[in-house]
């Protein structure tokens, strides 16, 4: 892995219970800044409410400078109100019950070192861990630059033993794990262009997890199904044919965009005659490079004359401006050019 952060190889312990729920952190350094404080804490280690776990900040951000400081002790402070929330439903009861785990009762930075207490309520998440917990390389969480990517990555570690090496999570579940923008919550396409697929990419870049996933749609509509759940795989036999499947579906996707900007292309040209300024709309600019790389004027030029001759096409001359001084261009391609500069 490249651009490592100066940092011993320790591993984050955590209960299930405070992974697979919803987190209140302060973004990617706030995300770091826990995961390091986590780490400190030894295997079998009994809770101690006066205990203080410290960090170097430059163990977190490579070449801190004094923006990066102001901007530390800034995540420190929403750091001491950052909690774990769990909802628990009771089937008996009218009544759900709702309980905030806050992970600090004390936070200190001084001289470029952070130094913590943990909350007595985090004894039972953190400390003397026997059934039910993820562990992972505190190295390869660092290397992470987003907080989807962060939460995926350890959600996902959460359920990578699963006996079937699959887990299917509910589509509500999922956005609730990763306080997903209101925007994205109703646009699934959206959501996994945003943060599925770069979370996707760049966990299997940067550390040694490999996983694929693949949307389950409900309903009978088809393709214009919702989607109600995303299947998350982690075995090696079960991944090679979802991930053949999406080559596929990219494969197609991108033929069919081609086709579209193609189409766009030579409709263009048909319309303009080879003069530009006559568009009143613009196309597209993949359909512009269509059109140059595949000689759309020319081809044009050929049918016309193939089929109509007495109606042949002719490119118009238009006048532009290039370095002040008007110029008459009957050349498409040249008038292209300069108009996508």
């Amino acid at each position: 892995m490249k651009n490592q952060l100066l940092l011993p190889d320790e591993i984050v312990k955590k209960d299930n219970q405070i992974i697979r729920t919803k987190l209140e952190i302060p973004g990617v350094e706030g995300a770091r800044i826990l995961a390091a404080l986590i780490s400190r804490i030894k295997t079998n280690e009994p809770f101690n409410p006066n205990k203080i776990y410290s960090i170097a900040v430059k163990d977190i951000i490579k070449n801190p400078d004094g923006h990066s400081y102001q901007k530390i002790k800034t995540v420190c402070k929403e750091l001491l109100k950052s909690s774990a929330e769990i909802e628990l439903y009771n089937d008996t009861s009218e009544e759900d019950e709702f309980i905030g785990f806050p992970f600090f009762s004390a936070i200190q930075y001084k001289k470029g070192i952070i130094s913590a207490k943990f909350n007595f309520l985090m004894e039972k998440m953190l400390f003397k861990l026997t059934e039910c917990f993820t562990e992972y390389s505190l190295t390869e969480y660092l290397q992470l630059s987003s907080i989807y990517s962060q939460r995926i990555f350890e959600i996902l570690k959460s359920y990578s033993n699963l006996p079937d090496k699959e887990k299917i999570i509910p589509i509500e579940e999922l956005h609730k794990y990763l306080s997903t923008p209101k925007s994205q919550i109703t646009n699934f396409g959206l959501f996994q262009e945003k943060i599925l697929k770069k979370a996707h990419k760049e966990i299997i870049s940067k550390t040694d997890f490999y996983f694929e996933y693949e949307p389950i749609k409900g309903g009978k509509g088809g393709r214009t199904s919702p989607v109600t759940a995303v299947r998350f795989i982690f075995s090696k036999k079960k991944i090679e044919p979802v991930k053949e499947k999406k080559e596929k579906e990219d494969k197609e996707k991108t033929a069919k965009n081609n086709n579209k900007n193609f189409l766009a292309a030579w409709n263009c040209v048909k319309s303009c005659k080879g003069n530009c300024d006559t568009l009143s709309k613009k196309p597209n600019k993949a359909a512009c490079t269509i059109c140059k790389t595949k000689n759309l004027l020319e081809e044009v030029l050929k049918k016309q004359e193939e089929h109509c001759p007495s109606e042949k096409i002719t490119p118009q001359k238009t006048t532009y401006k290039s370095g002040g001084i008007e110029v008459e261009q009957a050349n498409f391609f040249e008038i292209l050019e300069n108009k996508n500069e």
